[in-house]
């Protein structure tokens, strides 16, 4: 049985508990249709999102769009995410302040596209998750979230990103507790021997609706096994603040809802700088990582 998001809750609220939200058509369709279009030019194809399939649309080109550098017109579309009104409203009600926002733009378009060649009999979701930090210093505090748009109307299955609630809480403790620990690191524990397994959230969305998730929440991605082939078709982007926490104190009133987040493991002050300790772990993996290669 999936997770189901608790209604009663504000969404800042259950943000703050469960490690993520959905607020339901935060930015306007037509935001959606611009941004489709032109990813239909860079996709080379006039066909609608629910024909996109292995067969019509080369994976391969999914990809290079998804990472690599784009025109700047695509790039200028795609980033135009922060410029709606909607995601900035969101902005200022998670930090607290409409100028606690960075003004950094970092976006790029996920595609699940149907594989008719690689289907299970009976199509099932991700038992468990993971968090961004692989093999490096995980930070116990950050300057942000994580927000996904939907630009169409998914389906269950539909390869949408799952959600693990709570682990923000629990990865948390952890690494307080021992900051040299890492995940997937040879001889280190794996993620089962830390987190619970919990049901998930799939992002069952239509277009305009938007997800926020915690650096620290697990997560993870699907393929698509919908019926009808519709595909996950979304916007993925960062949302960082000025402020990179190197504490927390749950007892000090009118803490952001994004700073409620960070406190559900009491006061914390770190005796090292959690922001240069990410960064230097992060150079330090991509260096091993290109020894690696040669």
């Amino acid at each position: 049985m999936a997770f189901e998001i608790d209604t009663s809750m504000h969404w800042t609220e259950h943000y703050v508990e469960h490690g993520f939200c959905v607020i339901k058509q935060a930015v306007p369709e037509r935001f959606c249709t611009r941004v489709l279009a032109t990813l239909q030019e860079m996709l080379g194809t006039t066909l609608p999102p629910n024909a996109w399939t292995t067969e019509t649309i080369d994976p391969g080109l999914v990809k290079s769009v998804r990472n690599g550098t784009p025109p700047p017109a695509f790039r200028t579309a795609v980033e135009s995410i922060y410029d709606e009104p909607g995601l900035l409203a969101i902005l200022e009600a998670m930090f607290g302040d409409d100028r606690e926002w960075n003004g950094v733009r970092s976006a790029k378009t996920f595609v699940s596209l149907h594989d008719p060649a690689n289907q299970p009999d009976k199509p099932q979701l991700a038992p468990w998750g993971h968090v961004d930090f692989v093999d490096r210093y995980i930070p116990i505090f950050g300057d942000g979230f994580t927000c996904q748009v939907s630009l169409v109307k998914s389906e269950p299955f539909s390869g949408n990103i799952t959600i693990y609630p709570g682990w923000h809480k629990l990865v948390q403790k952890v690494i307080v507790e021992n900051p040299d620990f890492r995940f997937f690191k040879e001889s280190a524990p794996s993620w089962q021997a830390i987190v619970p397994q919990v049901e998930p959230y799939e992002f069952v969305a239509n277009p305009g609706d938007i997800l926020l998730f915690h650096h620290l929440v697990g997560h993870g991605q699907n393929l698509n096994y919908c019926a009808s082939g519709m595909p996950r078709v979304c916007i993925h982007f960062l949302t960082m603040g000025k402020t990179w926490l190197n504490g927390i104190d749950p007892s000090v009133p009118g803490l952001s809802p994004w700073k409620r987040s960070l406190a559900h493991n009491g006061k914390i002050d770190l005796p090292h700088d959690d922001k240069e300790m990410t960064i230097r772990s992060m150079q330090a993996r991509t260096k091993r990582n290109a020894k690696a290669a040669k």
